[in-house]
């Protein structure tokens, strides 16, 4: 039959041929079009070996089938295909009889199956055994796991039962340490374990390495300690270990005093962590050298050196700490002191004469001046000094500290005169390159120029591109060719994506953005991955190449991710002064109807509070118009001595906060607020109790260039909504609100210079003429200034003119200066310069100018009107933001304001 079968094959008109028919036979299977949309090859196609092969290697990457056969046969017309499958059974029942809980989720873990998942026979008999493994080594040394499996062809589902059988578990009930003259109570204590207690693999090798702990603690630095070797006895398991202790050390200080931390952290062996190895006192007085160096003592001398005693071993370290001295200056002798190099320099190096580096930030010790050595040896080569060399560093002792110096010498500056680039594909575009005609040559920046143009053609869909250059140099000009063997292009073919328990394959495919078609490209698999796992519902995602499609012009990826778990739940409980008892709790599920959207409920209960909150998110490419959606629905209740207040609403907002440089955003807002105090009490609320009914559309454009979100050192924001309030449903509100803001940031050495401009204009549509703009909407839209993000000379929402937005109580009408009230505007105008000044590390300084003012309306705006003030500020960064405590003065006070504020506050002003 196969000669026959090879002769059938043969006769077959390959790549001539048409293809009449593709005909699926695979039962059981869920989505029998998904598996034809996988195969790939349809009626009307030419016959093709690679087709057919490549369909076939498509189908087992998915996961759906674990076994695929094609038969063709000759029809009028063509040749027909019938492909026959076998479905992997998706599981439709997971259950676990006899096994604890832990024991339960570790080997759900290793199965790495779930309801709704594809079983694959050979896969799971490998993890079947790993997760008996892990049983076993959990301190059950006979456990065993049988499954029991049910399948239902028809409907291509398997109902799994795992049974487990744990067995007796090892259960310690003595020790020994060959080799070791300790007590029994010593050698218990030391391993950290009692009697009766269960023998896990981790606890075995935590009991070892415990015991080697004590005896290194003990003095013996290069004990050796193997095992254990457990023997069943009739109380349970005895635990043998076979010590060497060693001979014995002990250390002797000389010269100056050591802090305790010092020896901690230089020496290990003293806490147990690592051994002493002969031969390692020089290493040892380098660590000691370095940790004193890092606490100021910069000339720090040290030296380690061994003694034989009559009982064993002496460890002599000896210190000459020296002085705590500060670096008072850095220099580059070889460099004029004015030169510009000086300046780029200084900006490639961490050391900065002045710095408290004690409190915070990087340390100065010789490795770390190393390091600038090396990079400022670095930023000359960029510079066109090729041959430049950098030594050091010295430390020079001078009046009140210590000079540090990187004697240069810098050689003939090298320029490039010509570039040329051969053999670059015409569809592809020139990359920007760090080698241009007229600036400086390096071999770094040509050796970079070569990376960015192999990666910019591996892109572009050539992975197997090379990319040479050569040089030219006479009289300090070079011309540089980079010669380019694009190769051919590689197209991608298809994507798969392997077969998932919950989620749909079509939102995998929709977010992944991935298409056949077009160019094979790494980076492009990079950011398909970053895609999906900001859904949070993957923890892990690969995208690989199908096997047997690695190589070719046209390739195939199947696209692998990891389901996470999608459902949480919280509860809290607090109390507090107020509020006494409070009560929270929460439920997400992260990814609804398998379609990687966000359902989450929360609820907050105390004797005064009681909020309920809905809340729905659509991700990206996944929601309304392809733009990401969030949806939530409120209702709170507060009791107060003397009122109560109603709180509900909902927003709707359209949009990607991520996006950059530009974001297009849409909210829909509908609030209302009511409390019902009386006037008398009404009036004295919080601008954010007030009576409000509320609804307006803001569509919000921004555009942000900033290099970090929290702490911006280059780069800006631009910001522009317009809020249209209407009278909808209950809400009575009628305005449009115009806001813009421009916040600027430019790195000045090593601090920022950041500039920040705000405006505002509220037009009413309601209420009479004759009242202020201000009076014709509600408080809570009104714009308030002052305060610790916008005016800082002024308290919270002090900042107005007298008589339009801040007006005397109707008590006192004839009050005083600086005892108004607070009522908001109807325009805004503030502006602020801010010069971030870093200190040490983390520390940093801020000076600070802020003008501006609130008005009743747009008509009234006048530059007179403008407050003035300055301060000055100190700052601490942390990864989500600054920490700021700032005084501001007022540097126009009227008689009756206090001289300036103080704030304490989190997050940049602007």
């Amino acid at each position: 039959m196969a000669p026959a079968l090879l002769m059938l094959l043969a006769a077959i008109p390959w790549g001539q041929a048409p293809v009449s028919a593709v005909r699926l036979d695979a039962p059981g299977a869920q989505d029998p079009g998904r598996l034809r949309a996988i195969f790939a090859v349809r009626a009307g196609d030419v016959l093709s070996r690679q087709a057919v092969r490549h369909g076939v290697q498509a189908l087992l990457a998915s996961g759906e089938v674990e076994d695929v056969r094609v038969e063709l046969a000759p029809e009028t017309g063509g040749y027909a295909l019938v492909v026959h499958a076998q479905v992997a059974s998706r599981v439709s029942r997971l259950e676990f009889e006899s096994l604890p809980a832990r024991h339960r989720d570790r080997v759900a873990r290793e199965l790495a199956i779930g309801v709704g998942t594809p079983l694959h026979q050979g896969s799971f008999e490998q993890a079947l055994a790993r997760a008996v493994e892990v049983v076993r080594a959990d301190g059950f040394p006979q456990a065993t796991l049988e499954p029991e499996l049910e399948f239902n062809v028809p409907q291509g589902t398997v109902s799994v039962r795992l049974v487990g059988h744990l067995g007796p578990p090892l259960l310690l009930c003595q020790l020994e340490a060959h080799g070791l003259s300790w007590d029994q109570g010593k050698l218990w204590k030391a391993c950290g374990v009692s009697r009766g207690q269960r023998l896990t693999a981790g606890t075995r090798e935590g009991m070892r390495r415990r015991l080697l702990a004590a005896l290194r603690r003990e003095g013996f630095w290069q004990a050796e300690v193997e095992g254990p070797v457990l023997q069943s006895q009739p109380c349970g398991t005895l635990a043998r270990f076979d010590v060497a202790p060693g001979e014995r050390f002990e250390l002797q200080l000389a010269g100056d005093p050591l802090p305790k931390d010092v020896l901690a952290e230089s020496l290990p062996f003293l806490s147990g962590e690592d051994g002493f190895a002969d031969g390692s006192e020089e290493w040892l007085a380098s660590r000691v050298r370095l940790a004193l160096q890092r606490r100021g003592y910069l000339k720090a001398q040290v030296t380690v050196a061994q003694q034989e005693t009559g009982s064993g071993r002496r460890l002599v370290v000896a210190v000459a700490r020296g002085r705590k001295l500060p670096v008072v200056a850095v220099r580059f002798p070889g460099i004029a002191d004015g030169d510009p190099l000086t300046v780029l320099l200084r900006q490639h190096v961490a050391v900065v004469p002045g710095r408290l580096r004690s409190l915070a930030g990087v340390p100065i010790d010789e490795d770390t001046l190393n390091a600038d050595r090396e990079s400022a040896k670095t930023a000359l080569q960029w510079a066109g000094f090729p041959q430049a060399e950098v030594r050091g560093p010295v430390l020079v002792e001078e009046k009140g500290g210590l000079a540090v110096e990187f004697p240069v010498t810098l050689g003939p500056r090298m320029s490039v005169e010509k570039t040329e680039l051969r053999g670059w594909p015409e569809a592809v575009s020139v990359p920007v390159l760090p080698i241009v005609e007229g600036g400086p040559w390096s071999r770094a920046a040509q050796e970079q120029a070569q990376a960015v143009l192999a990666e910019s053609l591996a892109n572009a869909g050539f992975p197997e591109a090379r990319v040479g250059a050569m040089e030219i140099c006479q009289e300090q000009r070079c011309q540089v060719t980079f010669d380019v063997a694009p190769g051919p292009p590689v197209t991608l073919e298809r994507v798969v994506v392997a077969a998932l328990g919950r989620t749909r394959p079509d939102v995998v495919e929709k977010v992944v953005g991935l298409k056949a078609g077009e160019p094979y490209s790494q980076q492009a698999f990079l950011e398909a991955e970053r895609r999906l796992l900001a859904l949070g519902i993957f923890d892990k995602v690969g995208i690989r190449d199908i096997p047997g499609q690695d190589t070719g012009l046209f390739r195939g990826v199947v696209v692998e991710p990891r389901e996470a778990p999608s459902r949480s739940v919280t509860a809290g409980i607090g109390w507090d002064t107020e509020e006494k008892l409070r009560v929270s709790a929460s439920w997400s599920e992260l990814n609804l109807f398998g379609r990687a959207r966000t359902l989450s409920l929360e609820g907050r209960f105390s004797s005064r509070q009681r909020r309920l909150q809905v809340n729905y998110r659509e991700p990206a490419k996944l929601g309304l118009l392809g733009f990401p959606t969030w949806v939530a629905v409120y209702r709170t209740e507060e009791s107060f001595p003397t009122y109560s207040l109603l709180r509900r609403g909902m927003w709707v907002e359209l949009g990607d906060h991520l996006a950059r440089p530009r974001r297009v955003l849409l909210r829909y807002d509908y609030q209302i607020i009511a409390p019902d105090a009386p006037l008398e009490v009404l009036s004295g609320l919080e601008r954010t109790k007030q009576n409000l009914r509320l609804a307006s559309l803001t569509p919000i454009l921004e555009w942000d260039t900033r290099d970090d979100v929290f702490s911006p050192r280059k780069g800006f924001l631009a910001s522009l909504q317009l809020q249209r309030a209407f009278p909808v449903f209950l809400a009575d509100a009628s305005f449009g609100k115009l806001t813009a803001s421009y916040s600027l940031y430019q790195p000045v050495r090593a601090s920022v210079l950041a500039l920040g401009l705000r405006a505002g204009i509220i037009k009413p549509q309601q209420g009479s003429p004759q009242t202020p703009d201000n009076f014709r909407v509600p408080i809570a839209v009104r714009f308030f200034a002052g305060g610790r993000v916008s005016h800082r000379a002024f308290a919270t929402d002090r900042l107005g003119v007298r008589g339009q937005t801040l007006v005397c109580p109707a008590s006192n009408p004839n009050c005083p200066q600086g005892d108004e009230e607070p009522v908001g505007g109807a325009a805004l105008l503030l502006g602020s310069v801010e010069w971030r000044i870093p200190v040490s590390g983390a520390f940093g300084a801020t000076i600070f100018v802020d003008s501006g003012n609130t008005w009743a309306s747009a008509s009234q705006v006048r530059a007179a009107d403008l407050r003035w003030g300055a301060g000055l500020g100190l700052r601490f960064d942390t990864p989500v933001g600054p920490l700021r405590l700032e005084y501001g003065w007022k540097l126009d006070r009227l008689p009756g304001e206090s001289k300036g504020e103080l704030f304490l506050s989190f997050g940049n002003p602007f």
